[in-house]
C-alpha cells in the first residue's frame, strides 16, 4: 500500500470520528 493511500485512509477515520464526537454532543444536549 502507498504511503498516499494509508493518509487518504487516516483522513477518512479521523472525519469519521470527529462525526462520532459531534453526533455524541449533539445527542447528550438534546
Amino acid at each position: 500500500m502507498s504511503q498516499s493511500n494509508l493518509e487518504k485512509q487516516e483522513a477518512k477515520l479521523k472525519a469519521l470520528n470527529q462525526k462520532i464526537k459531534d453526533e455524541k454532543i449533539r445527542l447528550n444536549n438534546v
